[in-house]
């Protein structure tokens, strides 16, 4: 009797599942597809429609899902369910079911990234110990991977929340600014998807413009983190856009540094997330890694620490996987 496994990276709009054999490999599954989850009614509905298509009952499954993770129970962001891994595993006919947040997810897949996947930022010299991952997507999360024998432990972390510290008179003055505009600056206020328009109103007290057609568009915008984005591909007529994603390049580079020395991450730092690709560019600056190993102490330290950049959006439901593996072999 063959056993399988199921994973998924189920998101605020979309799920994104993968089949395989309990030995299989998560890089060439079974069965793969992605389906809408924003009209799902719970968990083991959304599961099933899977099940119903791939038509084999797994052993194990690892979801990746939004949210905190608490006693095997979780409210997702931006879904209109609670789920328990106990009765998803009963709806699904599986031995068992493990939750993860999708950030822990997202850090697990980590280390199946290939090397066509990554952009190595900063060389180094990594060991067996910690790496940091941080991870801009629409908020900024990071996390940290452990090496417990031939397996990685992931270990979730708010330091999202934590306060910006600013380098610099340009960030400074943007610090200023958005203390007057929000209740905390936070990381995530200006190093993430909902940070960019927060960085694009900034500059733009200081005088910075884009294109005025752009400037109305993104103005106009729902989601004006797209339209910022993609203004700063030009930057000799959007330079205020342009302006955003070197400074978001900075403070991410600045954080990488940091989360290093707080965590001794001598394994390395991994820059993942959905906005990292976006600004792939800029994060190869020069002064960028030079923003990542500025430390008057601890330079040297930083200097023998890799950074990399993940290319691949979807690791997170190859931790997913990894997360029902380790089920499988306990």
């Amino acid at each position: 009797m063959t056993d399988f496994i199921l994973a998924g990276d189920i998101g605020g709009t979309k799920a994104h599942f993968i089949l395989t054999t309990v030995d299989g490999d998560p890089r060439r599954p079974l069965y793969e597809t992605r389906m809408p989850a924003a009209d799902s009614v719970s968990c083991e509905e959304l599961v099933g429609r899977f099940l119903a298509e791939a038509k084999v009952t797994p052993r194990w499954i690892g979801l990746g899902i939004p949210g905190p993770v608490i006693n095997g129970r979780v409210k997702p962001t931006n879904l209109p369910w609670e789920a328990n891994q106990d009765i998803v595993a009963q709806a699904a006919g599986a031995h068992r079911v493990v939750f993860v947040n999708d950030l822990v997810a997202t850090t697990l897949g980590v280390p199946f990234l290939r090397a066509d996947e990554q952009v190595l930022l900063a060389e180094g010299n990594a060991d067996e110990g910690p790496v940091a991952v941080i991870a801009p997507g629409t908020g900024l999360g990071e996390a940290f991977l452990l090496r417990r024998g031939n397996r990685w432990e992931a270990h979730a972390s708010e330091a999202g929340h934590a306060d910006f510290a600013p380098r610099g008179d340009r960030q400074r003055r943007i610090h200023g600014f958005l203390e007057g505009e929000l209740s905390q600056v936070s990381l995530e206020n200006v190093a993430s998807g909902r940070g960019i328009p927060n960085l694009w109103k900034a500059l733009g007290a200081e005088g910075l413009t884009d294109d005025l057609t752009i400037e109305q568009a993104i103005l106009a915008a729902l989601d004006q983190t797209p339209v910022i984005m993609a203004a700063a591909q030009s930057p000799s007529t959007n330079p205020r856009s342009a302006a955003v994603a070197e400074t978001l390049a900075l403070i991410l580079a600045q954080e990488a540094g940091n989360a290093a020395l707080r965590l001794l991450a001598t394994g390395g730092v991994v820059l993942a997330g959905g906005v990292t690709p976006r600004i792939i560019d800029w994060l190869r600056q020069p002064a960028v890694i030079s923003a990542f190993r500025k430390n008057p102490a601890l330079g040297g330290f930083l200097g023998k620490i890799p950074l990399k950049a993940s290319l691949n959006g979807g690791i997170a439901v190859l931790g997913a996987w990894a997360a029902a593996k380790d089920l499988a072999n306990a």
